[in-house]
């Protein structure tokens, strides 16, 4: 019988990328993450369901993705006889929710195939015929056969183990670990196969359906302090997100949004992983039926007049359905001010963030105040908050201005903006006067972002003598040549560096390192904490940072 050696099969286009997030190219799409994150976040496993032959012993099935950095979602196949004919599998399927779509999933994994047939595989559903599937199996003269595994876990910090397929439509994707027909005996292990992180694009074609809109809101009175609209809705795909209120002051220039209403619990929080809003950590995470949705509109914010509002349901893939809208909603006096129509020489002011330099990479808010000459708030206003990127070391602003947002002012000159995650920036909020009698003005701030870095310990416990090796990563873009990274320990009241075997390092391209230390002094057991350090560079992005501390017990 002539047995053809097959080390990989893969029937789909299929590629190694280096990143593992899901860059999704217009609304109807959502990521969603599981197990780990591209940062490293522990998420959940909402999605996936086990699924085996009878016959399969489960003892190897674990879900250990909430234990931390290093948990995975795990199959293995154990062999309980001489040769079993016949297959026998055990899976981890993924499914996305009624009337959507899987159309690309990234997924940072582990596979191996010890025994003769055995296989690791990820397979989905192809528009017609039989599923496509990306397989490993073990040849019969041959070593075992692998699928990533490159490195130690956590399997998501290598980009080697990251494996890719686009441009499908399937409402499952399924990982498994098999005897595709004659299993040997031995090795009593057949296959093994981890997931360590996940990311799938999940399309969704239909808007959110609302109706019967009632409330203050949606009368043709003059509007004055806060009102609401309340009204149902429903979606059939990946649930309803939010409600939007969204205003054109004076009937000018683009639509701004003005109001925002989350629905759901916490799985309808974005998770905020990129600059891309529609980020979850399930496949349904919103609500498909809110019986009494309201959104309440501050009108007090806006400038007296009339103005172009409407109101949109928006769902957790970006679809959107105008719910209600006026091209003359009117504006009365409010009790807290009157804005000013045609605003004289004005003056902006950022008051948040209150520190130029930030604790962390993540999203902030942006707050500032408008004013005239004569420290008069000029209400109604739009502004425009700009970013550039910034270089703490070399104090220097590089690249192109990008637009972050917009924001209007409310009857006491105030706004404000919610800024991404990112690196250190300077920030640029402008205000341009409608009127020719009017000025503009512009203010300026830089944000300063310490490097971000996730660091872990490959052994938690070692013996006096030995060595223990902290790998990790510095989030880039990482100048050319690397970055260079130490190890600090701490002591009472302060951190001081330690001579690793190189006293720094420098991280490759993608901002990896390794640093090693070797206990030689500890004749006690002892408790150890340690963290790595990422100094400055005149080409990077980010002040000096430190990662979480580490800890390492040490036995004589």
């Amino acid at each position: 019988m002539l047995i053809k050696r097959l080390c990989i099969q893969v029937i789909a286009t299929l590629v190694v990328a280096v990143g593992l997030s899901v860059q999704p190219a217009h609304a109807g799409t959502m990521v969603v993450y599981s197990c780990h994150t591209p940062s490293g976040r522990t998420v959940g496993t909402d999605g996936w369901t086990l699924s085996a032959d009878n016959a399969v012993p489960r003892a190897g099935v674990r879900d250990s993705c909430a234990d931390g950095p290093t948990g995975a979602l795990r199959l293995e196949i154990e062999r309980d006889g001489a040769h079993v004919d016949g297959s026998q599998e055990l899976s981890w399927t993924f499914r996305s929710a009624d009337a959507t779509t899987i159309s690309e999933f990234k997924a940072w994994v582990c596979g191996r195939a010890f025994s003769f047939w055995a296989l690791a595989r990820f397979r989905w559903q192809a528009p017609v015929g039989e599923p496509k599937s990306m397989i490993v199996y073990k040849s019969p003269d041959g070593a075992p056969d692998t699928m990533g595994c490159q490195g130690s876990r956590p399997w998501w910090s290598s980009s080697a183990n990251l494996v890719r397929a686009s441009e499908f439509a399937s409402s499952w994707l399924e990982m498994t670990a098999g005897c595709g027909g004659i299993c040997d005996v031995e090795p009593k292990v057949a296959a093994t196969m981890e997931l360590g992180a996940f990311a799938a694009s999940i399309s969704d074609a239909s808007p959110p359906t609302a109706v019967a809109p009632t409330g203050p809101v949606v009368s043709d009175q003059v509007h004055t302090g806060v009102e609401t609209i309340r009204f149902s809705v429903t979606d059939k795909g990946v649930g309803v997100f939010r409600l939007l209120g969204e205003v054109r002051p004076h009937h000018e220039g683009p639509w701004l949004q003005f109001a925002e209403s989350i629905l759901g619990g916490s799985s309808c929080r974005p998770l905020g992983e990129t600059g891309y809003l529609y980020e979850f950590s399930s496949p349904q995470p919103c609500p498909t039926a809110v019986g009494d949705a309201s959104l309440s509109m501050d009108n007090t914010r806006l400038g007296v007049g009339s103005h172009d509002f409407r109101v949109v349901a928006e769902d957790a893939a970006g679809n959107r359905t105008l719910v209600w809208q006026s091209d003359a909603y009117e504006i009365g006096t409010n009790a807290e001010g009157t804005a000013r129509a045609n605003p004289r020489p004005a003056q902006l002011k950022i008051t948040a963030p209150g520190t130029r330099r930030q604790r962390s990479a993540k999203a902030f808010q942006l707050r500032g105040s408008l004013v005239d000459a004569d420290s008069n708030a000029i209400g109604g206003a739009l502004v425009v908050v700009e970013s550039r990127g910034y270089l703490p070391k070399s104090n220097a602003p590089f690249g192109g201005w990008e637009t972050v947002g917009t924001a209007v002012t409310d009857a006491r000159g105030a706004y404000r903006l919610q800024v991404p995650r990112g690196p250190s920036r300077t920030l640029r909020v402008s205000y341009t006067a409608p009127s020719s009698e009017g000025a503009s003005a512009v203010a300026l701030v830089d944000v300063v972002v310490p490097a971000q870095i996730t660091a872990r310990a490959r052994h938690a416990r070692v013996r006096n003598g030995k060595s223990v090796v902290f790998d990790g990563r510095v989030a880039g873009p990482i100048p050319q040549g690397g970055l260079l990274v130490s190890l600090e320990a701490r002591e009472p009241g302060r951190w001081v560096p330690v001579a690793t075997t190189r006293r720094r390092v420098r991280t490759s391209r993608s901002g990896r390192f390794s640093l090693r230390y070797r206990f030689r002094r500890t004749f006690s057991a002892t408790t150890y904490r340690f963290r790595v350090v990422a100094d400055e560079d005149s080409a990077f992005p980010y002040a000096r940072g430190a990662s979480r501390s580490l800890t390492v017990r040490v036995r004589p």
